[in-house]
């Protein structure tokens, strides 16, 4: 060892060869954390192969600190360390709160992410105890490696090899999900994930024409007006219709208790991300098939192919809207409208306008998609100050705790859905006076966490709990819809709303109402067919088992 330690001297400069030492520390420590807490599965062999990655970035650190002069080599160290730790903590920090790592797949969740939504899941996990360690292991190394000089790299290796384990029981901190174990993968892998994340837009498009260029559909009716509404983090633990004790449904449950509205009990959302829900809803990607939603019918095409004007209505920011990964399929809609500004949002009534100008096209069949901002954080800015019946300082018994601590957000969350309990009847009575067949499929893309587990809040994708994937879904059919379908439907989808769903195929349900012929059309997917599959409901990129949720 003394051999090797001289030879390295005279290549390069003593002291990058003791920075390097620090450097090693820095990555040390969040990797240690990492590895303690998924010991379990972690092998030998990983093991091997996490000290070897280590040990060829600190190579890497020493030949590119020992370039140039001295100054040269104390400014290139202190860079390379500041990069370490930084991704180093956000590795870490990811892992503590959504138990996986820094991934390109994050990364571009955050882009696509409104800054509302950034800021509030900062306010949420940051103020935590468990985030002390982003304060406390620099500390410690930098204190021993300026004071204690001649013995700071046995310093050093104590604390690299005591901290991880100590951390991981004292603040009880859980494995990855599923295989979101990223410690022992090195770099390329994850810039080969990013590249696949970042798939050309254009080249979208040109694989979204491709597959559905030559889509057979039949439809047999003259005139119709089909919806399809994508609610946002609309958790059905928070809705009265689904027995949560506050009246934040009393329109629809009125429509329900008339039997006018078809209420799901048991329906679940494939993912707790807008970005990676919104393709299946729209789409025949889904958990149990290998294509994405560039390469499968998607429900613009399949309309369209029967002959029916399109039209996606939507009250996200529209830049964010146009920068997710599904964007090309939106585009497929034949007409794109936007309810809120790049710079403001509006509650979901800004959209009322837009549909009122869809439903009015004279065009005799017409597939109108909406996405609403629904109960999108921060909730108090998704409703008009009409709707805030909830005052911020009340309290329901039925709360644990951390939610009556939290009682502001509760309340802010129960009036966003009393909101969107008006507008989605808004919605129904506006094609309730059609004189043609037209019904309404709702669906959010996901659900929310209000602390019903933990300390969780808001949602995250690779950490799944039943609040983010247990969602509402309402079917309204208007008296003209009623009168062109046969009662044997009507009770089929009274019979479907009891069985477990995976919202993932709502485009076959869709369709089934709808009744679009088309080869694409698989029956055991939808709920309303007698041969209907009850199939295991996956969740979450971590592709998690719902039925294992704790």
């Amino acid at each position: 060892m003394n051999l090797i330690i001289n030879s390295l001297k005279k290549i390069f400069p003593e002291e990058v060869l003791k920075l390097s030492l620090l450097f090693a520390y820095v990555l040390i420590i969040p990797t240690g954390i990492i590895l303690w807490a998924n010991h379990e599965i972690v092998s030998v062999d990983q093991l091997a192969i996490t000290i070897l990655y280590i040990a060829c970035e600190m190579l890497f650190f020493i030949v590119i600190a020992s370039l140039g002069n001295s100054l040269c080599n104390r400014m290139l160290s202190v860079a390379l360390i500041s990069i370490a730790f930084v991704w180093t903590l956000a590795d870490l920090f990811c892992f503590i709160h959504m138990r996986t790592q820094l991934l390109p797949s994050l990364l571009f969740l955050v882009q696509c992410t409104e800054w509302n939504e950034r800021s509030g899941f900062l306010k949420n996990y940051l103020p935590q105890w468990s985030n002390l360690i982003f304060l406390i292991y620099p500390m410690l190394g930098l204190t021993i490696f300026f004071k204690f000089k001649k013995h700071f790299i046995v310093l050093l290796a104590v604390l690299g090899l005591f901290i991880p384990p100590l951390y991981v029981f004292a603040f009880s901190i859980a494995p990855a999900v599923g295989d979101q174990l990223y410690a022992i993968r090195a770099l390329p892998d994850r810039i080969d994930e990013g590249l696949d994340m970042y798939v050309s837009f254009e080249q979208a498009e040109e694989m979204l024409a491709a597959s559905n260029s030559n889509l057979k559909v039949k439809f047999n009716g003259q005139e119709a007006t089909f919806l399809l509404i994508i609610g946002e983090s609309h958790s059905k633990l928070h809705s009265e219709l689904y027995g949560y004790a506050r009246p934040n449904n009393p329109l629809l449950k009125k429509r329900y208790e008339n039997a006018e509205l078809f209420v799901f009990r048991n329906a679940v959302a494939p993912h707790a991300f807008t970005m990676y829900s919104v393709p299946k809803l729209l789409s025949l990607e889904a958990h149990d098939v290998q294509e994405t939603f560039v390469e499968t019918p998607n429900i613009f095409d399949i309309a369209s192919s029967a002959g029916f004007k399109t039209w996606w209505i939507c009250n996200h920011h529209p830049l964010i809207d146009q920068t997710m990964n599904y964007a090309p399929m939106i585009r497929r809609a034949g007409h794109l409208l936007y309810a809120s500004s790049n710079t403001q949002r509006n509650p979901d009534g800004a959209l009322l306008p837009l549909l009122d100008a869809a439903l009015n096209d004279p065009a005799p069949l017409k597939l109108i998609v909406c996405q609403l901002i629904g109960s999108h954080h921060e909730y108090d800015s998704t409703y008009t100050a009409d709707f805030a019946r909830f005052p911020a300082d009340s309290i329901l018994d039925s709360w644990n705790e951390k939610q009556k601590k939290e009682k502001k957000i509760l309340n802010d969350y129960d009036n966003s859905i009393l909101y969107n309990d008006f507008i989605l009847d808004s919605i129904i009575g506006r094609i309730e006076k059609l004189k043609i067949p037209s019904f309404m499929l709702y669906v959010p893309d996901h659900g929310e966490n209000l602390y019903e587990n933990d300390n969780l809040a808001l949602h995250m994708e690779f950490q799944p709990t039943r609040p983010t994937v247990e969602v509402p879904l309402y079917i309204y059919l208007n008296p003209e819809m009623r009168k062109h379908v046969a009662p044997e439907k009507l009770q089929a989808i009274s019979e479907a709303s009891k069985k477990a769903f995976a919202t993932e195929d709502t485009p076959f349900l869709f369709m089934d109402i709808a009744e679009f012929q088309t080869p694409v059309f698989q029956k055991n997917k939808s709920p309303l067919a007698p041969d209907f599959m009850i199939k295991k409901r996956l969740v979450s990129r971590s592709k998690t088992d719902y039925e294992l949720l704790p």
